[in-house]
This record gives structure tokens, C-alpha cells and sequence, in this order.
């Protein structure tokens, strides 16, 4: 009966096949401990090889086990190999062809170094981003008399008009927000309100600017604060879920 242990004379499949194939002889078994595994009585080296490595194929790579591979002079005829059947030589082999643990360990790190790298590709791209978006601020020049001022300096402009600014003032309009003849920001007072709430001061302002910005990176603006307005009074669930969905890149 084998017993795999002592020295490791092969490690990988590879090497294990190549050291049976150079053995000479047919009939194999594989030990792992006192355990038989799978042998062969055979006397067909290459049908020897192609079952041992259709075998091993099938095994746990990265196990630490040690296997111990005993081979056999020619057997009687119609004789199968057992615990007892004396073997001719033997050799101990392990699957992998490194040390497991620290092969685990570097493709744990090589693991951790992707996701490292895709994070501060995020981080780079989210810097950029804020970056331009800042500079954008900084270079804005200031509209005169808020978004009030800043629309009546875009009608303008014909190609503007056209495109932008005659959607813009149908939309601010028809929710009666933002009078178009005057240059000073609306106050409060001058504000209707909208489904039963008065905005306040500091809300019209808040406003104010975030209109500000969006109007310029935003051409379709006019359109897209309808279809949210209509979403809105449409389907108020489905406008809350977008509302949290924005908030998560905020």
C-alpha cells in the first residue's frame, strides 16, 4: 500500500505526466495519503497518460494535498491493481506548480490592485469633473439682475432665441414664475405660488442660480424641467424615486 509523503519530486501535471511517461511503465495508481484515488491496469503508456491526465485535469488546482503516483511491471492478465499489489516505483507530486499560499495571496493582491485602479480612475474622472465644472463657475461671467437679466441677454441673440429662449419663457410663463420684463430678480411678492406653496426668499434664490447653471450646460433645459414637472404631477411616486436615484450622485 502507497502512502504519499516525504519529498515532493514534481510539482503541476505537466511534470507529473512527463515523470510517468518516463517511467517505462503501463499500469498506474494514484495515492493521495491511504486513499487510492484511480489506477490503471492497462499496458498502454499513452492510454495510461491520457486517463491519468483526464484525472488530474479534474482536481482541485490549487489543493495542497500531495498525490503519490506508484507504477507497476506488467500485470497478469485480467489482474486489477489493489492496496496490495506491489509496486515497481513511486514518486510524489503535487497540482500546483508554486507554493499555494503565496500564489493565493498574489492573485488576492492582483484582485485588490484592479479594484485600487478602477477606484482611482473614479476618483481621477470625478476630479476632472468638478474641476471643469468650478472653472465654468469661476469664468461665468455675473447676469445681470439674475436669471431675469441673463434670459432677456439671451433673446438677444436670434440663434439662441430660436433654440433656447423662446422654450425658456413659454415654460417660466405658463408657471407663472419669473416675470420677463423686469431686470431685478423677483422677490417673494412677486412670486405666485405653485401647487399652493409661496417659495421663499431664499428658495427664489436658490432657484435663481441653480437656473443659472443649468441653462448652460443644458440647451434642451426648458424641455426636461417640463417632462420632471409633468412627471411630477402625473406620477409623484415615480418623481420621488427619481429625486432619490439623483441624490446618490450629489
Amino acid at each position: 500500500m502507497a502512502n504519499a509523503g516525504g519529498p515532493i519530486q514534481f510539482k503541476g501535471i505537466k511534470k507529473a505526466i512527463e515523470a510517468y511517461e518516463n517511467m517505462g511503465l503501463a499500469p498506474w495508481s494514484l495515492w493521495c495519503g491511504k486513499a487510492m484515488n484511480l489506477s490503471y491496469d492497462g499496458n498502454d503508456i499513452e492510454a495510461g497518460k491520457q486517463r491519468l491526465f483526464k484525472y488530474l485535469e479534474m482536481c482541485e488546482q490549487e489543493s495542497v494535498a500531495t498525490y503519490t503516483l506508484c507504477v507497476y511491471e506488467e500485470l497478469p492478465k485480467k489482474a486489477k491493481i489493489t492496496n496490495a499489489t506491489p509496486y515497481h516505483a513511486s514518486f510524489n507530486f503535487k497540482l500546483t506548480e508554486g507554493d499555494y499560499p503565496s500564489r493565493s495571496i498574489l492573485r488576492m493582491n492582483e484582485r485588490d490592485e484592479i479594484f485600487l485602479k478602477k477606484i482611482g480612475e473614479l476618483e481621477e474622472k470625478i476630479g476632472e469633473i468638478s474641476k471643469r465644472f468650478n472653472e465654468d463657475m469661476d469664468n461665468e461671467p455675473e447676469a445681470v439682475g439674475g436669471i431675469a437679466g441673463m434670459l432677456n441677454g439671451l433673446l438677444e441673440m436670434p440663434e439662441i432665441k430660436q433654440a433656447i429662449a423662446g422654450k425658456v419663457v413659454s415654460l417660466l410663463d405658463r408657471f407663472n414664475l419669473f416675470p420677463m420684463n423686469n431686470q431685478i430678480p423677483p422677490g417673494p411678492q412677486q412670486i405666485g405660488k405653485v401647487a399652493g406653496v409661496e417659495p421663499s426668499p431664499d428658495q427664489v434664490a436658490q432657484i435663481n442660480r441653480a437656473l443659472q447653471v443649468l441653462i448652460t450646460h443644458d440647451p434642451d433645459l426648458a424641455e426636461h424641467l417640463e417632462m420632471l414637472a409633468d412627471l411630477a404631477s402625473r406620477d409623484h411616486k415615480k418623481f420621488i424615486n427619481l429625486l432619490g436615484m439623483l441624490k446618490l450622485y450629489a
